[in-house]
């Protein structure tokens, strides 16, 4: 006999149960227990909790990193149950509407692992971000006073990281370009003071260097020392000799491996082979050059396994986004009592996967993000509500805070967008030395900086685990199903 279900938090959820219970036939033919019907609506409580949950914070607290994360320790969870439910109904996952709409959220699934790269990759960039924060940090906190030279200082970092984010916005930025503000001949021009350790990280080099001729300078003149300075030095000018060459061959093989200025197709450069470390340096180079031919790799950027980008150029975050969501269509009430209601599992996870890779893609950095548009979600489901009121809220945010051509809406960028903005408007009208006033006000702004810097110090990292857990996660899934479904037919 069929046991009724109750208190789901699905109206549709609930009305397929209503429908299936009133036709004696198909109750007969397909009928629903207790057990499998709670299991239903477990899963559907905790896909409501999860957007009640996010939910619950403040409008200016949406997309922070915090926020964030909880979004994809909830995914994680959902996903989790999402799991045991078709564990636990395996027996139903080769019948044929269930196969389909199985094999459409892999599909998805599979779009959604090009997102976690980007994002990926745009959680790298917003790491480097943190350096110029640190350096207007350091320069501000370590004063008494902020004297004109210390404020230039903080503008010309900020100035650096506003370029950064400027870059996040257009494709193609040159790698020079970005630190064109950290020459080190120009910085010796402009300031008088003693230079300070944290900017000694920051310098780039000239535009005309190459990584290829200052190879060639290290390695030039390394002489075999003569016998009798030997014996004079007490063989301290052999050992001076074989560190000359190891440091040539860490430069080169760096060069080699890495994109940088001026890298030029990789050459050849003498070892002394009668000694043995010589002969293991010559053998290591022609290894490392035969790999070179092998791979066809003349105008690479550099000769590193895994360092080309996560996603080709032409791909874009928004259109992918809007792929994931193409097509989710409600299940029909045959199929839901076909699949035991399962098919009605993977619809809700369908739309949930949907919303957070467009929460990532709206909050991070990436490659092909544009202007935030909404999709639609099911109203008619109270977690379908949920995330259509978040949405909503999202976008509205957007427009306060005037961000259309920002590089993501993650809150703490606005943090940082807000204090350049400040920094530059306060250099126009202010005078030095600063009146009590405006150093007050000055000091609660960089109060304000330094929590934007602890956020993204502490949590980006993190940040980054979880949405390589989620690629995992998600990849873990689809090869156990995928396995499950390949089997024969017990």
């Amino acid at each position: 006999m069929v046991t009724q279900c109750h208190g789901t938090s699905s109206p549709l959820f609930g009305r397929f149960c209503r429908s299936i219970l009133s036709t004696k036939h198909d109750a007969a033919v397909h009928p629903i227990n207790e057990t499998e019907s709670n299991e239903f609506k477990a899963f559907n409580e905790k896909v409501t909790q999860m957007f009640r949950s996010l939910s619950s914070v403040e409008s200016h607290e949406l997309l922070s990193v915090s926020w964030i994360s909880k979004l994809l320790e909830g995914f994680l969870s959902c996903q989790e149950q999402f799991r045991a439910l078709l564990s636990k109904n395996k027996a139903c996952l080769r019948k044929h509407g269930l196969e389909t709409s199985l094999s459409d959220y892999f599909e998805r699934s599979l779009k959604s692992l090009d997102v976690c790269n980007a994002i990926r990759d745009g959680i790298e960039e917003m790491k480097l971000w943190t350096k110029q924060i640190d350096i207007a940090l350091r320069v501000l906190n370590n004063q008494k006073t902020l004297g004109e030279a210390q404020f230039r200082r903080v503008k010309r970092a900020l100035n650096d990281l506003e370029m950064k984010i400027n870059d996040g916005k257009e494709s193609g930025s040159n790698l020079a370009q970005r630190n064109r503000s950290f020459n080190l001949k120009k910085l010796r021009y402009q300031e008088s003071e003693p230079l300070t350790h944290s900017q000694s990280f920051t310098w780039s080099v000239s535009r005309s260097w190459s990584a290829s001729k200052q190879l060639q300078v290290i390695g030039k003149n390394i002489m075999l020392p003569k016998r009798s300075e030997n014996i004079a030095t007490n063989g301290l000018v052999l050992v001076i000799y074989t560190m000359s060459h190891v440091l040539h061959f860490v430069m080169w093989a760096l060069v080699a491996a890495i994109p940088c200025q001026g890298r030029r197709a990789q050459s050849s450069f003498i070892f002394p082979k009668n000694h043995t470390w010589g002969f293991l340096m010559f053998s290591l180079q022609q290894r490392i050059l035969d790999e070179y031919k092998k791979r066809d790799r003349k105008n690479t950027c550099g000769l590193l396994k895994e360092i080309h980008g996560s996603v080709s150029r032409s791909w874009s975050a928004s259109k992918q986004v809007q792929a994931i969501g193409n097509n989710i269509v409600v299940p029909k009430r045959s199929e839901f009592i076909a699949t035991n209601g399962l098919v009605l599992a993977i619809y809700t996870m369908s739309h949930v996967l949907h919303f957070v890779m467009w929460a990532l893609v709206a909050a991070i950095p990436c490659q092909g993000r544009r202007a935030q548009s909404s999709f639609i979600f099911p109203k008619n489901h109270t977690w379908g509500f949920l995330m259509f009121s978040l949405q909503q809220r999202i976008l509205e945010e957007y427009k306060k805070r005037d961000r259309k051509n920002t590089c993501g809406l993650l809150k703490e960028i606005h943090g940082v967008e807000m204090y350049t903005r400040y920094i530059n408007g306060f250099s126009d009208t202010t005078k030095f030395p600063l009146e009590e006033e405006h150093e007050g006000e000055m000091k609660k702004k960089n109060e304000k900086l330094g929590i934007v810097y602890e956020s993204l110090q502490n949590g980006l990292d993190p940040l980054e685990r979880q949405v390589r857990e989620v690629f995992l996660e998600i990849v873990r899934f689809r090869m156990e199903e995928l396995d499950v479904l390949a089997r024969p037919h017990e």
